[in-house]
C-alpha cells in the first residue's frame, strides 16, 4: 500500500531534487484486481512506461525502486527496460526460496518459476543498489546477498546492522 511509503518517498524526492511515481500493484492499496505474478509484474512495466511518459524521458531513463515484494517486480521492470539505476529493498530471491524458509516441506505449492529474482538480475545491466538488514524475519538477508551476488557491476551492498523488515 502506497499509503505507508509516502512520507518517505516525499522525502526523497525534496532531499535529492527528484521525481517520484508511487503506484499500487492491482490488488493493493485503493487498486482493484486480484494480484497475481503476473499482474503485479505487468503492473510495474506498466508503471515505468507512465512514470518515463510524466518525465518526458525513455523508460531507460528511469530509476527503479522496490522493496520486498516490490523489489521482485522492479527487477523484473528495470531488467526489461535496461533502467538506468535500481535499487532493492529487503526482497528475496524467489517465490520458491522464500516459502523454503517460511514454510520447509510444504515450499512445493508455491509456483516454481514465481518472481525468481536472482536469475532476472543477471540479466540487467545499469546501477544497483541492494539493502537488507540483517535481523529481517520475513527475508533473510542472505538472500538479499544473493541478489547482490548474481547483480552485475556496477553494484552496491548496504548491510543495516539490527535491521527488521520494515
Amino acid at each position: 500500500n502506497l499509503g505507508f511509503r509516502a512520507s518517505r518517498m516525499a522525502e526523497i524526492q525534496k532531499r535529492h531534487q527528484v521525481a517520484v511515481f508511487l503506484f499500487d500493484y492491482r490488488g493493493y492499496g485503493r487498486s482493484k484486481g486480484k494480484p497475481t505474478i503476473s499482474g503485479v509484474t505487468a503492473d510495474g512495466r506498466a508503471a515505468v512506461k507512465k512514470a518515463a511518459e510524466l518525465g518526458n524521458v525513455q523508460p531507460s531513463d528511469v530509476i527503479v525502486m522496490g522493496r520486498s515484494m516490490g523489489g521482485a517486480v522492479a527487477i523484473q521492470a528495470a531488467t526489461l527496460f535496461q533502467c538506468k539505476g535500481l535499487i532493492i529493498e529487503s526482497s528475496f530471491t524467489s517465490f520458491k526460496d522464500i516459502a523454503k524458509y517460511h514454510a520447509g516441506m510444504f515450499s512445493f505449492l508455491a509456483p516454481g518459476n514465481g518472481f525468481d529474482s536472482e536469475n532476472a538480475i543477471r540479466n540487467y545491466r545499469g546501477k544497483v543498489l541492494i539493502s537488507h538488514g540483517t535481523d529481517d524475519k520475513v527475508v533473510p538477508v542472505e538472500q538479499g546477498k544473493r541478489l547482490f551476488a548474481a547483480a552485475n557491476q556496477p553494484k552496491h551492498f548496504y548491510e543495516i546492522e539490527g535491521g527488521g523488515h520494515n
